[in-house]
């Protein structure tokens, strides 16, 4: 038997030494043997559910930060507020995540990636995922995405309408549309929404409305996004700020352009007494530069920060929609790039794209000619392989 270190093996599994150390310990990887202060693993070993962690009575909430309300800008103090320690540290994990501090909420999530409840383990692995993807760890989250597939196996059952049918659904919609690819396997969501927890319920919708936008039915995208911002109480910001982005960018791709930025504001405003930066990063490339002509002149210092995240998740991001939908959507454009070519690819004039920008003509035009030479293509018809369709 050949064995590697606990580094090795963290390094393979996709999460912290100080978990493997904790699976040997625990006997979840069979075979590994303490040297000294070290633990060895057997290659190829994968953590195994012990007799005594078989799950037991306590279900636990699924995602209780973004399932459950609270007013603006007292966020932390609605989480010190839970009874429950493992429900305070996924919700804490949530929280840091949301605010784009991807290190903090993996460090408090990566314990809970083979928990006996099930609602802690599933929230901790989706959680994680989209950390890793801001964090460029591109092998961890390919790793988590497997284990979340596996799990989502064990619930999913099409044949039933209960709770936590709803929730694999749920969760097969989330990765199947944020990471914009199609699957004729998945029920439609709308089914199976008054089985979910309120919060989740909202969020539902902001998929809903998210894949219509990705089935350029823009029109019907707005229309969900706009009742569900009518329906959604005010105390769930989490669902809300997601809503109102989603807004923004079906109504960019109907040219309504002020209209749009209406919506990103009310997000914003939402967001920023709690500092939640991480919904404007991830939807950086579809809202078409609305972060460019609002927030990087309003709040410039949000603005790079957000930027910052939006750099490395988008690298990571299209690197792993390459690999499932055989695709080739630019990896090697920076974040100004990807939105004037696609701004560009999507027929608006060079004029229109400096003033909603915030720049000169003549820094368009040589933004288009990096471009085309990165993407090694000749005019606007040439980008369609490499943008977002």
């Amino acid at each position: 038997m050949n064995f590697e270190t606990a580094m090795q093996a963290a390094q393979r599994l996709g999460v912290n030494i100080r978990t493997v150390q904790k699976w040997a310990k625990q006997g979840k990887l069979a075979g590994a043997q303490k040297v000294g202060r070290d633990w060895m693993i057997p290659e190829n070993a994968f953590p195994q559910e012990t007799s005594s962690e078989k799950e037991g009575e306590k279900r636990g909430m699924f995602m209780p930060f973004a399932s459950s309300y609270f007013p603006l800008g007292e966020a932390e103090a609605f989480i010190n507020s839970l009874e429950d320690e493992d429900e305070r540290n996924i919700a804490l994990g949530e929280y840091y995540y949301h605010k784009g501090e991807c290190e903090k909420a993996v460090e408090i999530l990566e314990e809970y990636l083979d928990s006996p409840v099930h609602n802690y383990r599933f929230a901790a692995s989706i959680i994680c995922f989209f950390s890793y993807l801001s964090l460029g760890h591109k092998h961890q989250a390919q790793f988590t995405l497997h284990s979340i597939d596996t799990q989502l196996r064990q619930i999913y059952n099409t044949d039933k309408h209960d709770v936590r049918a709803a929730k694999g659904v749920f969760a097969c919609t989330l990765f199947s549309t944020l990471l914009h690819f199609s699957s004729d396997r998945i029920p439609p969501l709308e089914n199976y929404v008054n089985d979910l927890d309120k919060g989740i319920k909202c969020l539902a919708l902001y998929l809903i409305a998210y894949k219509a936008y990705l089935e350029k039915d823009y029109s019907r995208a707005y229309g969900i996004a706009e009742a569900s911002i009518i329906i959604c109480p005010e105390e769930f910001p989490i669902a809300l700020i997601h809503t109102h982005i989603i807004a923004a960018v079906s109504l960019m791709s109907l040219t309504k352009v002020k209209k749009a930025k209406e919506h990103l504001v009310a997000a914003w405003e939402m967001a920023l007494p709690d500092g939640f930066y991480q919904p404007f990063a991830e939807h950086h490339p579809v809202l078409q530069g609305l972060l460019e002509s609002y927030l990087k002149k309003e709040h410039p210092e949000e603005f790079a920060h957000i930027i910052d995240i939006a750099k490395t998740y988008g690298k990571s991001w299209r690197r792993i929609h390459n690999e499932l939908m055989e695709k080739t959507v630019a990896e090697n454009l920076t974040t100004t790039e990807f939105v004037v070519a696609s701004l560009y690819y999507r027929n608006w004039r060079i004029k229109e794209i400096a003033d909603h920008m915030h720049l000169s003509e003549r820094t368009i035009k040589n933004y288009l000619q990096i471009i085309y030479q990165k993407l090694g293509v000749n005019g606007r018809k040439g980008l369609e392989d490499f943008m977002l369709n």
